[in-house]
């Protein structure tokens, strides 16, 4: 028996649930079928620091010591 499913994932900066220092979260869409689901990766970056054209994360944050 064979099946085929198609599968697509989005990544965004959710600017609406940003912190107090600015940082937001990334989620991702996971669609199966037309049926989806949105997902936090339980990381915030600062929103200079991502790329909307090829959803990736330009540049690294360091923890203040």
């Amino acid at each position: 028996m064979k099946f085929k499913q198609n599968l697509s994932l989005l990544f965004w900066l959710y600017r609406g649930k940003a912190s107090k220092d600015g940082k937001a979260p990334i989620y991702v869409r996971i669609t199966i079928d037309g049926t989806d689901t949105d997902i936090s990766l339980g990381k915030k970056i600062h929103p200079d620091f991502w790329n909307s054209d090829t959803k990736l994360v330009t540049a690294t944050q360091r923890k203040p010591r």
